[in-house]
């Protein structure tokens, strides 16, 4: 069975098991509902679980058709003011003008797309009256039509008119911007894409690295197919994502183009995160980007402007060639290209560093870009058990490689503008002494204390780093970069956190970070937890790939499976998820679940001769789920014996995730 097969069954019954819970809320008027489509019939706009709200802006909700199921009328569904922007996969949908004339998408949980404003017609709605008119059209359902008096017709109740927004011009500020910078979240958010946290995660570091240092929203032109973007970490959108690389290959020129008009004195930056070939770069699931590509778009920045090239990617060494200079422009073009691997090693993210993550460190600290070069250089060569043969480059000097001529121009430049700013980055000031564990004991209580504290602080996380970590094996999309995080809360002078999960018995590390009001973290400082003992003859370990979710994230759920070495199984593994409001489901291989409260196993004769990661759950979160406190539970036991007496398990684990 297919991926989209298996997403399709999933996301379908988890919301015809939940939807009932949530009535989402519309304006339809319950008398004229119906609209009516030549291949599927009668399209309900407010049926008894879901429903569709008109807004000023945009349309939301759920209608339902006997013939395709539920139509959903956009990605999104908070109220309020919204715009869809139709250019990806994660924010599509209906649109209104605010005169009533409606574009955009609405899909089918088939899959077909409905354009509200095809070419021989389009939707609108009388703004006054609340009346739908007009046809919309799908290349697999055919055309719509939503007013069909004197037999049927549509209607929503209480709308107005909301005038368009006047278009403000600023003044001109007098002074020269820094420049332009271009981001790029490159390898596709989709589901075997298991790096994209972590590619996110480093290009919005890097993003507010650039507004630290003087760069503004406007400078920045951010592409990340995830169009959704809390930057600061209060919930909200903060829609910075300016283009969700729908067509890869516009996106780029048209963010290339964005930095003609650059003039000497200005910064332009290039970064991107994701995964890389040699001589390309992965930006989304089948849009590639040559070296010779990406050396034509660099090639549109003016000469005389200084170029920053940054590249975080397997074998990314090998654009130094691409985008060397000759020998008469090298006086002219300040470019500057740094990559985080050469030309024949991979780039490792390892569970809690990476190169970028540390050439930011530096970089804040307001060090030249050799001197955060040099430094983010010796982290990765002084520990070959994470980074193994990963040789991070710099060149400078436009001959395309990396020697010891490179460093002159580098160590003159510094990221932005030399301005300080008063809002100061918080600081962890202390941490816990190491803490000895008894024997088969699993819970400690961590501690840290920053500067600021209190109000001062967003969240303070702590990142849990297992005995024995070394470089996992790379296996491209597949590879496994999730990490365990606890929030620490603040109690007293300090923020404090207790972890049950110890169940491995060494040395763990445990790297803290602080997040100011600002959004921006701190620098990192280790923390260390002795465990000893022996522990059950198997171990399970549930893990999500985040604490807390929100509609149309990507969800992932795995058990970490361990044994004695003289008693690797069999086993039977089970893997549950506890609703809300009580009931749970069991899962099946592959992601196949039960019907709620039936319990089977997820998998039977299980052997573990070493270490094993079983991936249960992988999908994008659908609409209808009930907001509230999950948990993903593992069990793990011996063969054939019965699940529901709680006697015959060895191990089991819980991890607790929110929807919100």
């Amino acid at each position: 069975m297919n991926q989209s097969i298996k997403h399709i069954i999933l996301s379908s019954f988890l919301f015809s098991l939940l939807l009932p819970i949530r009535l989402i809320a519309s304006n339809i008027d319950m008398n004229k509902k119906y609209a009516w489509g030549s291949n599927v019939g009668w399209i309900n706009f407010r049926p008894t679980h879901g429903g569709v709200t008109v807004y000023s802006d945009h349309l939301e909700g759920l209608a339902w058709a006997e013939n395709v199921g539920w139509v959903k009328l956009g990605s999104y569904h908070g109220g309020g003011a919204y715009r869809y922007t139709n250019t990806s996969s994660t924010d599509w949908g209906v649109n209104n003008d605010g005169a009533g004339y409606l574009s955009g998408y609405a899909r089918s949980l088939d899959g077909s797309w409905i354009n509200f404003n095809p070419t021989h017609s389009q939707v609108t709605i009388n703004m006054t009256t609340g009346e739908f008119d007009g046809y919309a059209w799908s290349e697999n359902v055919g055309w719509i039509r939503f007013n069909g008096l004197p037999h049927y017709q549509l209607r929503a109740e209480g709308l107005s008119i909301t005038p368009p927004s006047p278009i403000v011009t600023p003044p001109p500020s007098g002074r020269l911007a820094v420049g332009r910078a271009i981001i790029i979240a490159a390898g596709g958010s989709h589901q075997q894409n298991t790096l994209f946290s972590y590619t996110e995660e480093m290009t919005r570091r890097m993003y507010r690295l650039l507004k630290e240092r003087g760069y503004t929203d406007n400078d920045i032109v951010y592409l990340n197919p995830k169009t959704l973007q809390d930057l600061d970490g209060d919930g909200i959108d903060d829609k910075i994502v300016d283009n969700g690389l729908f067509d890869p290959g516009a996106a780029l020129e048209s963010a290339f183009d964005s930095a003609t008009d650059l003039q000497a004195g200005q910064q332009f930056v290039f970064y991107l995160q994701g995964h890389g070939l040699a001589d390309k770069l992965k930006i989304t699931r089948d849009y590639w980007l040559s070296a010779s590509e990406l050396r034509r778009l660099v090639d549109k920045v003016p000469l005389n402007v200084s170029q920053v090239i940054i590249i975080d990617s397997c074998y990314s060494g090998s654009f130094l060639d691409e985008l060397s200079l000759s020998e008469e422009s090298r006086a002219i073009v300040q470019r500057i290209v740094i990559t985080s691997a050469d030309a024949d090693n991979k780039a490792w993210n390892v569970l809690y560093n990476g190169f970028t993550g540390k050439l930011i460190k530096e970089l804040r600290r307001k060090e030249s870009l050799k001197t955060a070069f040099d430094r983010s250089e010796d982290m990765i060569i002084s520990d070959s058990a994470l980074f193994g043969e990963q040789r991070p480059q710099l060149d400078d000097d436009g001959d395309g490689f990396y020697t010891d001529n490179d460093g002159l121009r580098a160590s003159q430049i510094i990221l932005g503008d030399d301005r300080d700013s008063s809002a100061d980055a918080p600081e962890i000031v202390d941490v816990h002494p190491p803490l000895i564990l008894a024997e088969q004991e699993t819970e400690g209580m961590l501690w840290v204390k920053t500067s600021p504290s209190g109000e001062g602080i967003r969240r303070v996380r702590a990142i849990l780093i297992s005995p024995g970590v070394q470089n996992i094996d790379y296996d491209g999309e597949q590879t496994d970069f999730n990490r365990e995080e606890l929030e620490m809360n603040y109690i007293g002078d300090r923020y404090v956190g207790v972890y049950n999960q110890f169940r491995q018995a060494g040395q763990w590390r445990i790297l803290y970070q602080a997040q100011g009001v600002e959004g921006t973290w701190s620098n990192s400082l280790f923390g260390e937890v002795q465990t000893q003992g022996d522990f059950p003859q198997a171990i399970i370990t549930a893990r999500m790939n985040q604490s807390a979710y929100q509609v149309g994230d990507y969800f992932s759920f795995k058990l970490d499976l361990n044994a004695a070495v003289d008693q690797p199984g069999p086993y039977d593994i089970y893997a549950v998820i506890l609703f809300p409001h009580g009931d749970f489901v069991t899962l099946v291989y592959p992601m196949i679940p039960t019907k709620p409260g039936e319990v089977q196993a997820y998998q039977q004769a299980v052997t573990l001769p070493q270490p094993k990661t079983v991936g249960v759950l992988d999908f994008d979160l659908p609409q209808g789920l009930p907001l509230g406190f999950y948990s993903g539970c593992g069990v793990v036991m011996a063969m054939d014996n019965d699940p529901l007496q709680v006697e015959n398990w060895i191990d089991f684990d819980c991890a607790v995730f929110e929807l919100r």
